[in-house]
């Protein structure tokens, strides 16, 4: 049975809601039938009988009653419940300009190419549209927070569309997590961003959801002349996940950084998939993603870089290493090149493993107990991932994050410390 098929039916059941998305629909079923790299957690995500928000009713749930642990890092925060937005009345004085729009009448198409962004767009009803005007810097970030909060099993669609104006210089921080454990939720989104020449973007997608959250997640980059963009895709609990990342160098001089971890346990999911294609001259990218997958958890990384013809003189890394902490934990990595000329510099690589035996002996030798010496030894080798955040309020704060996430089956080294610090459970 196909794993969309409850959607399908829903498609056939309210032939009002669906009207004028008949091309739509029909280029979302072709990009299921291609979608053998994901089918089996595909299929997994789409069990449950989600419900569907048709009508595009509001949330009930203002974001202040939802519980919530997100902090604002001194930020202009703007608030998804499900998929109701609250936006402030103004944000950046007057430099950012956000607007909510009906996705039927936004005047900007959806530069989709994969099978997830097809979905979204079949369902999404609103666009949130965020524009920094040129030259704008911008100290503190911009905070997107995506609560999910339902009384039933909900599936959700958000699309949003962030232009970055010429010579601005800004941050945007995604927060995915979820006010519940009680229900199964289905978390869409996509999300278009448009670099003008000079515009300098760090992009922080952290996901810190509950066991019981599909997330499929799309980001799709556009960069113009001397970009410099730098994407992190943090994910401390994804229950079950795929995002996508892809990249075009439109223009010469531009430079991306993708760094990426992934903390697994339980029977949860997660995979990565990035595809970077430089179309224009003198452009560097580098990608590092790192998973730690416990217990039954799946992982996957999925990278292509294409290099073509005109994009000489290009420099294209690409890094993936893994540790399997369980004997049932799976990993699978498929790195890939496609260069079309001679004038680059690229390369590529994946690993996957256990912890180092001796560096564990060692620590054992001295008194550390196995549990706690294997939770340092992985907080270390994730640690690279932390440092690379530019951020320094955020970077202290997934430190911590990081720390808690690791340490909570284990007992903390400092628990018998009698130096008094409250370094790792400060809250």
């Amino acid at each position: 049975m196909n794993p969309f098929q409850q959607f399908i039916d829903l498609h056939k059941a309210n032939p009002d809601f669906f009207e004028g998305k008949a091309d739509i629909f029909e280029d979302f079923l072709k990009a299921v039938r291609n979608l053998r790299r994901f089918a089996n957690d595909l299929a997994e995500m789409m069990k449950p009988d989600y419900g569907v928000n048709l009508n595009g009713v509001k949330s009930p749930r203002q974001p202040a009653l939802v519980r919530r642990d997100i902090p604002d890092y001194s930020s202009a925060i703007i608030t998804c419940v499900n998929d109701t937005y609250y936006v402030p009345a103004s944000l950046f004085d007057g430099k950012v300009k956000v607007a909510v729009y009906d996705a039927d009448t936004f005047p900007f198409g959806l530069n989709a190419y994969h099978s997830l962004s097809h979905f979204n767009r079949v369902f999404s009803q609103k666009v949130l549209h965020i524009s920094i005007e040129g030259g704008a810097k911008l100290e503190h970030p911009l905070q997107i927070n995506n609560i999910l909060s339902a009384a039933v099993d909900l599936a959700t669609f958000r699309r949003i569309f962030i232009e970055v104006g010429g010579g601005a210089e800004a941050k945007i921080i995604f927060n995915d997590t979820t006010a519940d454990a009680d229900h199964r939720y289905l978390s869409s989104q996509f999300v278009d961003v448009f670099l003008n020449d000079d515009a300098h973007l760090e992009l922080y997608d952290i996901t810190d959801t509950s066991d019981n959250v599909a997330r499929l997640n799309e980001l799709k980059v556009k960069l113009k002349r001397r970009c410099d963009f730098n994407l992190y895709s943090l994910s401390l609990s994804a229950g079950n996940s795929i995002n996508i990342y892809d990249l075009d160098f439109e223009s010469d001089n531009s430079e991306a950084r993708i760094n990426g971890f992934v903390i697994g346990d339980g029977n949860q999911r997660i995979g990565n998939s990035t595809f970077v294609n430089h179309l224009s001259r003198h452009c560097r990218s580098n990608q590092n993603f790192k998973y730690v997958l416990d217990e039954k958890s799946h992982g996957t990384f999925y990278g292509e870089i294409f290099v073509w013809e005109v994009a000489r003189f290009t420099e294209a890394y690409q890094s993936n290493k893994n540790i399997l902490v369980s004997r049932d934990a799976r990993m699978l990595s498929e790195p890939q090149l496609l260069i079309y000329n001679d004038d680059v510099k690229c390369s590529h690589g994946a690993s996957t493993g256990q912890l180092d035996e001796s560096a564990l002996f060692y620590m054992r030798q001295r008194g550390i107990p196995e549990n706690v010496a294997r939770t340092m030894l992985t907080q270390a080798f994730v640690g690279d991932v932390v440092d690379a955040v530019k951020y320094q309020p955020l970077r202290d704060r997934l430190r911590l994050l990081v720390e808690n996430r690791l340490y909570k089956r284990s007992s903390r080294p400092c628990d018998n410390c009698r130096m008094g610090c409250d370094t790792l459970n400060r809250k």
